[in-house]
């Protein structure tokens, strides 16, 4: 059975209460749409933090390749795109993604580590709890 494409009023109503995390690319690295062809320019994106349904999905899409993991995690959580809605399920988070420049997809990996990862001291501390019995 092919996956449904959910309808506009219902990726509205559950995206609704979503934190979108904003970033500002920096100028020089935001490219422009005729250099090269087809580039996009990008000025600013929004991540949102990921379900366990969303990071299953990403996963699946990377076939067990786990550098495409990464881009497909990174793709997932991109929400907004110079303010306008972007999605994987309609492809037009992977146009803009793919289309970026690629420094610009590194700076998308890097705010998505940076919302679902947690800090060092936590990491620690979360380790330091260990206890056998």
């Amino acid at each position: 059975m092919d996956e449904m494409t959910p309808n506009e009023e219902d990726v509205a109503r559950r995206e609704a209460n979503r934190t979108i995390y904003t970033f500002t690319i920096p100028k020089h690295l935001q490219g422009e749409t005729d250099s090269p062809p087809g580039r996009v320019k990008i000025e600013t994106v929004g991540i949102v933090e990921l379900t366990g349904g969303e990071e299953l999905s990403a996963t699946k899409r990377a076939t067990n390749d786990l550098i495409a993991g990464q881009f497909e995690l990174a793709k997932e959580s991109l929400r907004m795109v110079n303010g306008k809605p972007v999605h994987t399920w309609d492809g037009s988070a992977d146009i803009a993604f793919n289309q970026s420049d690629p420094r610009v997809r590194t700076l998308i990996m890097n705010a998505y580590r940076r919302i679902h990862e947690p800090e060092k001291k936590d990491l620690d501390t979360f380790l330091g709890s260990v206890s056998v019995g």
